[in-house]
């Protein structure tokens, strides 16, 4: 259960990377000539989001997967999923909506170094999830009917209530709850992500979201809070 949206994926060597360091950190900046045309040497549209990328990863591992996420009545609601099905996940679990469109991401790659990338995410469909759409039969089945609920990553009010409905469900049927933030997520509220941590049966983090979210500067000291 998260976010479904549309990559485009730019790559230019027009990029320049700046750092800044001090005594408890290093920051780096993907910087874009100001007022200026940039050249892109390729252009690539795939799907992608976390539910979407989390749902076709674990079905490619031989489990029974099924996606619960809300995308546009658009050619990019379309195209997620069809890219689900064609991965053998069960879409019965996403909402179409014509209220808004399929949410896209513009992933800024360099082609020069390493594969680190910056990323201009707009949610879309996938932050209009409401907590009645969770209480729908089919929705609130197939969470019952899961050994486990894994969330990803939401960045609304509305969105973060439909979230704790659904675990309120998965908590009542004996589902097991794992929940993966994102920086994004952590970025909207910290409080709310700490929130629902704090009732997860596991937490799925990179060490860039873990220091985020807990304000720790060295790994072990964020290990040490979390746990």
């Amino acid at each position: 259960m998260g976010s479904s949206v549309n990559d485009l994926i730019i790559k230019t060597s027009a990029l320049k990377q700046m750092t800044l360091i001090s005594e408890v950190e290093k920051d780096s900046y993907l910087c874009i000539p100001y007022s200026y045309k940039v050249p892109i040497e390729r252009i690539k549209s795939v799907s992608g989001g976390s539910a979407l990328n989390t749902a076709c990863t674990l079905s490619r591992l031989g489990l029974k997967v099924v996606a619960i996420s809300k995308v546009g009545a658009d050619q990019y609601g379309q195209k997620q999923i069809n890219t689900l099905q064609r991965f053998n996940v069960d879409t019965s679990g996403i909402i179409v909506t014509e209220e808004t469109e399929t949410g896209i991401s513009i992933i800024l790659s360099p082609t020069w170094g390493d594969r680190d990338r910056s990323i201009l995410v707009y949610h879309g469909a996938s932050d209009t999830l409401l907590p009645e759409e969770i209480h729908q039969d089919n929705i609130k089945t197939l969470i019952e009917k899961s050994q486990w609920l894994d969330i990803t990553s939401f960045t609304s009010d509305i969105s973060l209530k439909a979230v704790e409905e659904a675990i309120k469900i998965a908590h009542d049927a004996g589902t097991k709850f794992m929940f993966a933030p994102s920086i994004t997520m952590i970025s909207f509220s910290k409080e709310k992500t700490m929130k629902l941590l704090k009732v997860s049966d596991y937490l799925a983090i990179n060490r860039d979201e873990g220091m985020y979210l807990v304000e720790k500067h060295k790994s072990y000291e964020m290990l040490n809070y979390l746990y």
